[in-house]
């Protein structure tokens, strides 16, 4: 019978996880010196982190990458997800939020929000 552990990290902060994000994409932190660093694309780079988000539980899954302006944002201080259906989606528009249905399963930042 095997034993499963589960290892509690410090919560990420933003910056933190956006020093990751840019990292995957081969900007490497300074005095940090490496060969070979990755070179992923934003949407791959932000897959990375979703996985260790929602699979791993390494990082918290309140940080989100824009759909509109690509950055990354605390879904507990700013932004707002479209919603998975046009029923959901509606609901926000009668709060006054501006969505179009090409605007469905989206996430925008404070600043892109319609």
């Amino acid at each position: 019978m095997s034993v499963r552990t589960k290892i509690i990290l410090p919560q990420s902060t933003l910056e933190q996880v956006q020093e990751l994000y840019h990292f995957l994409q081969g900007i490497v932190p300074e005095r940090t010196i490496m060969k070979n660093p990755p070179q992923l694309s934003e949407e791959v780079a932000f897959n990375v982190i979703w996985f260790l988000q929602e699979h791993m539980g390494v990082l918290p899954c309140n940080y989100e990458r824009c759909s509109v302006c690509g950055s990354l944002y605390d879904t507990m201080e700013e932004g707002i997800y479209s919603g998975d259906d046009e029923y959901e989606m509606e609901a926000y528009i009668e709060a006054g939020y501006n969505f179009s249905k090409d605007d469905l399963k989206k996430h925008f930042c404070g600043s892109c929000a319609p």
